[in-house]
């Protein structure tokens, strides 16, 4: 077995400027269906119907204080951000790749955490997000924006027909 996809390194970018060498952890947004069980008269067993996907959230742990990344929290209502995270994976086949992550969304929680002597005083962001794009190289693995009603996975786009049934497309 080879592993081709290692993460390497990473950074972040927050509102357009770099937090490199600041960032100390990234949750990436969890993928998660949302199923409803449903087992009608004549089958066997339930199962479960795609209705569609939760809330998308992630989190970031850097290792300053950094006041760009501060002001963010209790912006307007509907005022979105941009968060991207580039990470460096390399493989077993000796191939470099890159990962992208672009999302819109809000600082929805800051965490300044403990401060103490002698040590690094962390700051942990929360956002809830809107919109999010995931690639490997050139390829576009999944695209989700919430508010247009765009889910695309590999390359196609699942909710097309949605969209032009309800006229938003």
């Amino acid at each position: 077995m080879a592993l081709d996809y290692i993460l390497r390194n990473c950074s972040t970018f927050v509102d357009g400027y770099g937090l490199h060498g600041a960032t100390s952890k990234i949750t990436l947004p969890k993928l998660v269906e949302i199923n409803e069980e449903h087992r009608g008269g004549g089958m066997d067993a339930p199962l479960d119907i795609a209705l569609g996907h939760e809330k998308l959230e992630s989190n970031v742990e850097t290792a300053d204080l950094d006041p760009r990344v501060v002001r963010l929290w209790g912006l307007a209502p509907g005022t979105v951000k941009a968060f991207t995270h580039k990470g460096f994976l390399v493989g077993e086949d000796g191939g470099d790749r890159s990962a992208e992550v672009h999302m819109r969304g809000r600082v929805k929680e800051l965490d300044f955490g403990d401060w103490e002597p002698g040590s690094l005083a962390k700051l942990s962001y929360s956002l809830t997000l809107r919109y999010i794009k995931f690639s490997i190289g050139d390829e576009v693995l999944h695209e989700i924006d919430v508010v247009a009603g765009i889910r695309i996975v590999n390359g196609i786009d699942q909710n097309i027909a949605m969209r032009t049934a309800l006229g938003m497309a």
